[in-house]
């Protein structure tokens, strides 16, 4: 079978004016930094050259705390063109403030950089997003420049909107999706449905878990939003499909998980993850593979990558199961941690008490986290 890297989620900086306290990427007290602008060129480069990738999606932190965020799309996009690859760039960021040379520039400059622009949605209201990533404000701001995009933006130009589903999101599903979807007046592209993996903040959580009977109501809200609104759903994280009812599976991708195959995360100083949530780096950092044959040598012989393609990670039960073929066998990085994304697992939380379950009193998992009792009591 033939791999081809086609996206790259690029960390380019720590810093993030939120403070969501299930951030996957940042941990409290850990020294924050910028990346080198001339690394990542050279990230971006060899990505182009040696290993023609077409997606760079923009991550942090928050991509639009990179005081050198435009001069680094501006490269993306000379360099496609010099290499004949036709680059899409996407942001994902808090605010859609962007910045050249360190300072603050409009929307309107950066209409010719930025093919699609996501923002992660965390409650219903300004109140229930704010209060969750400790930013007063945030909410009416980024959709304020969501806005300022639509007005400006072309056909091929996207959007989407991003909901991480917890146990409060869970409970609020559609209310999330449709007030956000109304103050957009509709005009965006994709759902962009996310998971919490315990790593980074939530290193050793298992709070932001959901329960595997929610998964079929978060699906029959979804499947509505394609069928009566002709929006785009998009998985970020795959689900397993044994848990998921027949009628629904045509939402997922088949094959499973493509972070691995198609997609990988890259650091500021070029080093390769499979998985944006695995704190395992692999053999090559980007910097060094500047040829066709290194890129290929990398991604066709790294271990890690190598055993992820040959399911070394799936139980037996899953290897001999009907659907293994279209599902994949569900989140590999789940399965070292007992989300219910790997399909046997009930989530230790009760999420009508907000409470560890008493049969898990020993286990010595943590209690919610305090100071977002609001989130979970409503």
């Amino acid at each position: 079978m033939k791999y081809n890297v086609k996206e790259i989620n690029f960390h380019i900086t720590d810093y993030c004016n939120g403070n969501c306290p299930y951030c996957y990427y940042t941990k409290e007290g850990v020294e924050r930094k910028h990346g080198d602008l001339e690394v990542l060129k050279q990230v971006v480069h060899n990505s182009i050259v040696a290993g023609e990738v077409e997606r760079f999606i923009m991550v942090g932190g928050d991509p639009c705390e990179y005081p050198y965020l435009v001069e680094l799309l501006k490269y993306i996009k000379e360099e496609g063109k010099k290499y004949n690859v036709k680059t899409t760039t996407i942001v994902l960021s808090n605010t859609h403030d962007y910045k050249e040379n360190g300072k603050p520039v409009e929307i309107k400059d950066i209409m010719d950089l930025v093919d699609e622009m996501d923002v992660t949605i965390h409650g219903s209201t300004a109140l229930e997003h704010d209060t969750f990533n400790g930013v007063p404000g945030s909410y009416e701001h980024v959709l304020a420049n969501i806005k300022k995009f639509q007005e400006l933006k072309n056909d091929e130009q996207a959007i989407g909107v991003v909901v991480n589903v917890v146990p409060y999101t869970v409970r609020h599903f559609e209310e999330i999706l449709l007030s956000t979807a109304q103050k957009l007046n509709w005009d965006f592209d994709a759902f962009v449905i996310q998971r919490i993996a315990p790593a980074g903040r939530a290193e050793g959580e298992v709070k932001w878990f959901i329960e595997k009977q929610d998964v079929n109501a978060i699906m029959q809200i979804l499947h509505k939003m394609i069928q009566e609104k002709n929006k785009i759903v998009e998985f970020c994280d795959v689900l397993p499909w044994c848990t998921v009812k027949e009628e629904y599976r045509y939402m997922l991708p088949e094959g499973g998980c493509n972070w691995g195959k198609e997609v990988c995360a890259v650091e500021m100083d070029g080093s390769v993850k499979r998985c944006a949530m695995s704190s395992l780096r692999l053999t090559s950092k980007l910097t060094e593979l500047d040829t066709k044959e290194k890129w290929e040598r990398f991604w066709y012989t790294d271990p890690e990558l190598t055993a992820f393609r040959k399911k070394t990670h799936l139980d037996e039960k899953c290897k001999a199961c009907e659907l293994l073929e279209k599902c994949g066998g569900s989140c590999a990085m789940a399965r070292q941690s007992g989300d219910p994304y790997s399909a046997h697992i009930i989530n230790p939380i009760d999420p009508k008490t907000g409470r560890i379950r008493p049969e898990y009193l020993s286990t010595n998992i943590p209690d919610p986290v305090e100071g977002h009792d609001y989130l979970r009591s409503k």
